[in-house]
């Protein structure tokens, strides 16, 4: 898990340091669920609920609502790729 640090949230999206750490984290757990024989589910229910608790743990304002979602749905796609070896980049037409 990470520590969201709201203060500094905004620079953490524009360096991308805030999805680096993310994704390492899923990745973590991600290994775990994949070790069990559990499939993981989409990006996309990781993502809702990750921005969802970032949300309700501190102040975020509108204008950070996308860059969020961006980036946690990146993590999440990349983490889930990286342990599963399958592409799972739902945005992509």
């Amino acid at each position: 898990m990470i520590e969201i640090d709201y203060d500094n949230l905004e620079r953490d999206l524009d360096a991308g340091t805030f999805r680096i750490e993310l994704e390492e984290a899923l990745k973590e757990g991600f290994r775990e669920i994949h070790a069990r024989g559990d499939r993981l589910p989409p990006p996309s229910y990781y993502a809702s609920k990750i921005s969802e608790i970032i949300h309700q743990g501190g102040p975020v304002p509108d204008h950070m609502s996308l860059p969020i979602w961006d980036q946690v749905l990146a993590a999440c796609e990349n983490a889930r790729e990286d342990v599963t070896g399958e592409s799972s980049h739902e945005g992509t037409v």
